[in-house]
């Protein structure tokens, strides 16, 4: 079985159909690529209109961009968005939102967060400024403590009664205490 060659009008129409096909996959290809670029541009954003406390089902809602990594570990999970500006890293604590950053950033957002704490607040202030706590404890009736780890090292949170009587580092954490302290000397007069 021989073919005809393709000759006159015939040419024509098959080579126009090449180029047509050429122009849909370029015009799709362009398009997907900047739905591509204008999607990773809303990720910031979409970062803040996220709420601790928020579902995983709710923030990936809310992100209309699907991560391009997931890790976890333990309890902690974290939904990777890249951007032309850097990585973000959105935190999930039992499949909760508890906070994001931008990569790079973690080490400093504890500490930095610690310092919005005064002794007296509530725990949902503290809830408020740090995020749900990866771990937390009760170290006796009225004593809970909440701890956070940045850069592998562990920062506490104490609340006596309900409220913040000490936080920060393990090393320095009771000083939040009155550093004034009571001499009495004994006089044999």
């Amino acid at each position: 079985m021989h073919s005809k060659p393709i000759t006159g009008k015939r040419l024509n129409v098959e080579y126009l159909k090449g180029v047509m096909q050429m122009r849909y996959f370029f015009i799709v290809c362009v398009l997907v690529l900047l739905t591509a670029c204008a999607s990773l541009s809303v990720v910031p954003q979409r970062l803040g209109q996220l709420s601790v406390g928020m579902t995983k089902a709710d923030v990936m809602k809310t992100m209309e961009v699907t991560p391009s990594e997931f890790r976890s570990h333990l309890n902690t999970e974290y939904l990777i968005y890249e951007t032309h500006t850097g990585d973000y890293f959105v935190q999930l604590i039992d499949g909760k939102f508890n906070a994001y950053v931008k990569k790079g950033d973690f080490d400093y957002i504890i500490p930095q967060r610690l310092g919005q704490l005064s002794v007296g607040m509530t725990e949902s202030d503290v809830l408020k400024i740090m995020g749900v706590p990866p771990s937390q404890f009760k170290a006796h009736l009225n004593t809970k403590y909440y701890i956070y780890e940045s850069n592998h090292v562990d920062h506490f949170v104490r609340f006596v009664d309900g409220k913040v009587n000490a936080y920060g580092k393990q090393g320095d954490f009771d000083s939040t205490k009155d550093p004034a302290f009571n001499l009495n000397i004994k006089s044999d007069k």
